[in-house]
């Protein structure tokens, strides 16, 4: 009989063999990165980067049609989630984490490239794309951070005002919180993974924790370098999220030029994620239409 952590393992096994992609390793600034990849020899190369607290599983679903269509698709855990290293001495800003992909994609032998992210990793992707702006194809964000000038959730007041952070887990009751947070309509997760995911998040709750508040202390604000992002970018934004509200997506699509956007209905904070086969259907569509 399965424990909850071989369950989970198998899970994952399931998952990379559906997305045709395997785990891999690297060293990036001393630090061990681990990744997801399918197709390591395609020319055409998509980067998918995860939110605060994920990993690079949150992808899995929506990478298989990118990886059928004959794309190279590089899915890492941004340290320091998943398997990535943690180290108690890094400032993990967004600042930090664009400079880091950058190393990790140039040992890679990637130049050239689609990005995409969601929540804190769409923060990146557009920190990146600002920094970097000759290494990139296309830019898509699925409800990104970043943007403070518009209504406020609840999660948001709640960090502003030293309230309990609702990402930050102790007990069943604070992971159904999140769960609730995160996404419109919970999908079913089995009793053994669901034990395994609240064990995983109370073992890294001080990690989670180091990482909010290097993203607090940063204070990022996005919205005045938006005018800075000049690829062809498209933004996708669940119509429920209660982590950045809807609001949000008016003002990224008017500070990005060249830029679209669309509304999920029925979702929550992870559209390629809660509605994984129709966001990954657009976002081919997109880029399809690129070339």
């Amino acid at each position: 009989m399965f424990c909850g952590k071989n369950t989970y393992e198998l899970v994952k096994w399931i998952w990379r063999k559906y997305a045709e992609v395997k785990i891999k390793k690297i060293e990036v600034n001393h630090e061990n990165m681990i990744y997801l990849e399918g197709n390591h020899e395609s020319k055409r190369v998509i980067v998918m980067l995860h939110g605060i607290t994920a990993d690079k599983y949150v992808w899995s679903i929506f990478a298989r049609k990118f990886v059928k269509e004959g794309y190279r698709v590089i899915i890492p855990d941004l340290p320091p989630f998943g398997e990535s290293s943690y180290n108690e001495n890094i400032n993990y800003s967004i600042e930090y984490q664009a400079k880091n992909l950058k190393v990790f994609l140039k040992i890679l032998g990637v130049d050239k490239f689609h990005i995409m992210g969601n929540s804190m990793g769409g923060g990146i992707a557009t920190k990146f794309t600002i920094l970097y702006p000759q290494t990139i194809n296309s830019l898509v964000l699925f409800d990104n951070m970043g943007i403070y000038s518009v209504k406020k959730t609840k999660f948001l007041k709640n960090l502003e005002e030293g309230k309990r952070n609702l990402m930050l887990i102790k007990n069943k009751k604070e992971l159904d919180i999140m769960l609730k947070l995160v996404y419109h309509k919970i999908p079913f997760i089995p009793f053994p993974i669901k034990e395994e995911l609240l064990k995983e998040s109370i073992i890294n709750y001080n990690k989670n924790k180091h990482v909010f508040d290097n993203l607090l202390t940063e204070n990022w604000d996005l919205e005045k370098e938006l005018y800075k992002i000049n690829v062809p970018t498209f933004i996708m934004w669940g119509k429920y999220d209660n982590v950045f509200d809807i609001s949000t997506l008016g003002v990224i699509n008017k500070g990005i030029k060249n830029s679209q956007s669309f509304i999920v209905d029925n979702c929550g904070h992870m559209p390629m994620n809660e509605k994984a086969l129709f966001s990954s259907k657009m976002i081919l569509n997109f880029l399809q239409k690129l070339n």
